[in-house]
C-alpha cells in the first residue's frame, strides 16, 4: 500500500473528530496516573464541545451534551482544589468512554451511506480537500448504473436497493486497500484512486465494469452493467471542475453505447463543451 493510502486510511478524513480523540486519550492518561486536575478536566470539556460542535449538531444529541455538561461542571468544582478523588476519577473514566461510544457512532453515521455502507458525499468532500492540501496524486472514477430506473420499474425498489448494495459490495472489494468508494446519490456513485495516473485508474475501472457485467442475476436483483468515467486531478484544479471532467467522460461513455469507461482526457473538447448536466455532483 502506498504511503499516502496508509497516512489517509490513518486519519480518515476527520482531523476534527481525531483531535477529539485524542484529547479524550490525554484525559484517560491522566486519569490512569492519577495525575488530572479539575481545571483540566473543565477545560477539555469546553474544547471538546466547540470541536465537536463543528461537527454534529450538538442540540440533537443531548446525551453528549449531557456528558459533556458533567464534565465541565467536575471540572469546575475541582478547579478549586486539587487532585481528583479516586471515586471522581473512575466517574470521569466512565464518562469518557460514553462520550467515545457516542462521537465513534456519529461519525460512522455522518459519513456512511445508510443502504449500502459506503462512504457518502460528505466523505468525498472532505477526503478531496484534504488531498488537494496535501499535493497527493489521485485520479476519480465516477459510475453510472446503466438504466437504473428500468430496474425500478421492472422488479420494484427492493430489486433495485438490493442492486444498489450488491454493487457497492462489488465496487468496495475489487478496488485495491485504502481507495474509497463512495455513493453520491441515487445510482451514482465514484471511487478515489490514490496514487493514479489517468491510464492507471481506468485499468481498475474496466476491471471493475467487467466484474459487474459478469455478476449473474442473485437474490432477487437482475444483471446490470455500468458507465464509468476516468479523470486525473490536475495540480490547482478546482474540485468542482475536477468532478464535471469525470462526469464528462461518465456521459461520453454512457452517449456512446453505455457498459464502457472513457477517460476525461481522451474527449475532445467539443464533445465535453457539448455535455448536458446529467450530475452536478456532490456539494457542487
Amino acid at each position: 500500500m502506498s504511503e499516502a493510502k496508509t497516512q489517509f486510511q490513518e486519519s480518515a478524513a476527520r482531523p476534527a473528530i481525531d483531535e477529539s480523540r485524542a484529547l479524550v486519550e490525554r484525559l484517560h492518561t491522566g486519569l490512569t496516573q492519577h495525575a488530572l486536575y479539575g481545571i483540566a478536566t473543565r477545560n477539555a470539556s469546553t474544547t471538546l464541545r466547540e470541536e465537536l460542535g463543528q461537527i454534529f449538531d450538538l442540540s440533537a444529541h443531548p446525551r453528549i451534551g449531557d456528558l459533556l455538561d458533567k464534565l465541565h461542571e467536575l471540572g469546575e468544582g475541582q478547579a478549586r482544589h486539587s487532585l481528583l478523588t479516586r471515586s471522581e476519577a473512575q466517574s470521569v473514566e466512565k464518562d469518557l468512554y460514553n462520550l467515545h461510544s457516542h462521537v465513534e457512532q456519529l461519525t460512522h453515521d455522518i459519513y456512511t451511506d445508510v443502504l449500502t455502507g459506503v462512504y457518502n458525499r460528505r466523505y468525498y468532500q472532505q477526503t478531496i480537500e484534504q488531498l488537494i492540501d496535501r499535493g497527493e496524486k489521485f485520479s476519480l472514477l465516477a459510475f453510472d448504473i446503466d438504466h437504473f430506473k428500468n430496474v425500478n420499474d421492472k422488479y420494484g425498489h427492493t430489486a433495485g436497493d438490493r442492486v444498489l448494495q450488491i454493487f457497492a459490495k462489488d465496487l468496495e472489494t475489487n478496488v485495491a486497500q485504502g481507495d474509497i468508494v463512495v455513493r453520491i446519490g441515487g445510482e451514482e456513485f465514484c471511487a478515489i484512486i490514490f496514487d493514479a495516473d489517468a491510464k492507471q485508474a481506468a485499468h481498475v475501472a474496466e476491471r471493475l465494469r467487467e466484474t459487474v457485467e459478469a455478476r449473474p442475476a442473485r437474490e432477487g436483483a437482475p444483471n446490470i452493467t455500468v458507465s464509468i468515467g476516468v479523470a486525473q486531478y490536475i495540480p490547482g484544479e478546482d474540485p468542482k471542475a475536477f468532478y464535471e471532467r469525470a462526469d464528462t467522460a461518465l456521459y461520453a461513455a454512457k452517449a456512446e453505447g453505455r457498459n464502457r469507461v472513457k477517460i476525461a482526457a481522451d474527449i475532445p473538447m467539443a464533445q465535453a463543451a457539448a455535455k448536458p448536466v446529467v450530475n452536478k455532483g456532490p456539494g457542487l
